[in-house]
């Protein structure tokens, strides 16, 4: 299915001269990309649409390299009114963090909006370079309309010699193979490895293909991150023989053309498939999809306005702001969610096949009501000061109306309170004083209860004593309100 486009960008700093002793990538034109920084590529999503309100936005973007992140990804709907004066800020802003950004926009924008983007931006020192190259990304990749942004780019003196195209794309059915173009706005899932060498075959501008992990034609949990993970693996290994750049995805959470949820446990599939393959056979990039779309909740990094006991309030804005349909607030904070993954980006980043454990943590992942509970269109008193937030925006809020996955019976794991640990030495796991039967190793390990109303406590007990012990940072109530049918995920040790 295609995913709805969404006003997406991202924002980094300082050029660099991509990584790692990867072998040479070859480009559209048989010449060779050189992937040769000494540290692997760690990536996020941004979303423009979701930044420059933000008084804080330079701080976060200072807050996602001390979380390991060396590259952002992401792209904007359209490069026109206000855009290339957002764009200009936010890589000033990248610039000044420290972060390389990879900017995009996609396959179906107007060729002239791209064409003024790559004029606008190639020279800015924040963006994204290879071999002194920049990098541009096209978010569901269109050959055909592509040339035309090719044709306007050369009255300008510049080819696609001049810069490297790293790429989603609209995968090929079957019966498509054979015409080039005749497939080109026909969304399939990527169904084996002829398939993955044919994007290449008829998409010869390309030198990189990403995946943009999110929309993967299921609802079922367990088939969304068995897809994931094949169309990583699938995309490297073909990358790898094709001398192309890769980008694999790392998704957990998603709510938009379908709903499901991958949990801790899937996070640790992901990754692992990632980890356990030979360095030398790894992809040049993992990529978090998302950073900051609170709209499809796909967001896993920290969020721009600080959380505060698990809730991020965006302050009052203009009238003329509009929250769009589905917009929630306050934004529930998902930042547990990259905070598990620190041992597999560390092992990634460094380039070794197994992850470490020196210390305990604990996660918690659960909903702040049943999935149940009465829908409510009463506009709650801390949100009296929002001008935007009338009845009629409220009526249509993710508070007064049931989802759709709700009666549809998707998301089975909703009404559960899980708990996720780093753990130094074997243990057992607590939640709500209900023990673990089982003793888990060092290591990773997953524990759930079924959702109760109350604040949820959890512990990790070794040898019959609590060593690390933690309480949720908000309850579980039969309020839709804060939580509006999404997740607290967090660190709490």
């Amino acid at each position: 299915m295609k995913r709805k486009s969404f006003l997406f960008l991202f924002c980094m700093a300082a050029c660099i001269v991509a990584t790692s002793s990867f072998s040479p990538v070859s480009t559209a034109n048989n010449s060779c990309i050189t992937v040769r920084d000494t540290t692997p590529l760690y990536a996020t999503h941004v979303m423009l649409a979701f930044t420059d309100f933000a008084p804080q936005y330079k701080t976060w973007l200072q807050n996602l390299k001390q979380d390991g992140y060396n590259l952002l990804w992401g792209y904007m709907d359209v490069y026109s009114g206000t855009y290339p004066a957002w764009t200009r800020h936010l890589l000033d802003t990248a610039k000044a963090a420290g972060l390389p950004v990879m900017l995009g926009m996609p396959g179906g924008a107007a060729p002239a909006e791209i064409m003024q983007m790559i004029l606008d931006t190639r020279n800015h020192p924040a963006v994204f370079r290879i071999n002194n190259k920049p990098v541009y990304s096209i978010y569901y990749y269109n050959q055909p309309a592509f040339r035309a942004v090719l044709n306007l780019l050369a009255q300008h003196g510049i080819h696609k010699s001049d810069f490297v195209l790293w790429s989603s794309l609209l995968y090929p059915q079957n019966q498509y193979w054979k015409s080039p173009d005749a497939w080109a706005e026909n969304y399939s899932l990527l169904e084996n490895e002829k398939g993955a060498h044919h994007l290449y075959d008829y998409n010869t501008n390309l030198d990189g293909v990403i995946n943009f992990s999110v929309d993967k034609a299921t609802s079922a949990d367990g088939l969304a991150r068995e897809r994931v993970i094949f169309e990583n693996t699938t995309m490297t290994k073909v990358g790898r023989a094709r001398r192309k750049l890769t980008m694999v995805g790392v998704s957990m959470l998603y709510h938009s053309v379908q709903d499901w949820d991958l949990g801790f446990s899937g996070a640790d599939s992901i990754w692992r498939a990632i980890i356990k393959t030979p360095v030398a056979l790894r992809p040049e990039a993992v990529c978090d999809v998302t950073a900051n779309d609170y709209k499809e909740l796909s967001y896993m990094s920290r969020l721009e306005a600080p959380e505060v006991n698990g809730l991020s309030y965006l302050p009052p804005l203009s009238a003329s702001f509009t929250f769009g349909n589905g917009a929630r607030i306050p934004l529930l904070d998902h930042s547990g969610i990259q905070k598990f993954f620190k041992p597999y980006i560390e092992a990634y980043k460094n380039k070794k096949q197994s992850i470490t454990i020196t210390q305990d943590h604990i996660f918690a992942w659960y909903p702040l009501h049943p999935r149940n509970v009465a829908p409510d269109n009463t506009i709650p008193a801390p949100l009296a000061a929002y001008k935007q937030i009338t009845q009629a925006f409220w009526n249509n809020s993710p508070y007064a109306k049931t989802p759709a996955w709700v009666t549809a019976g998707k998301l089975p794991n909703f009404n559960k309170i899980r708990m996720a640990v780093h753990l130094k030495a074997p243990a057992k796991l607590v939640i709500n004083g209900t023990v673990s039967a089982a003793t888990y190793p060092a290591g990773v390990a997953f524990f759930d209860m079924p959702l109760s109303i109350g604040t949820p406590t959890f512990a990790i007990r070794r040898n019959g004593v609590d060593v690390a012990s933690a309480k949720g940072q908000q309850p579980i109530t039969n309020n839709p309100w804060p939580g509006g049918w999404d997740y607290l995920i967090q660190q709490l040790y």
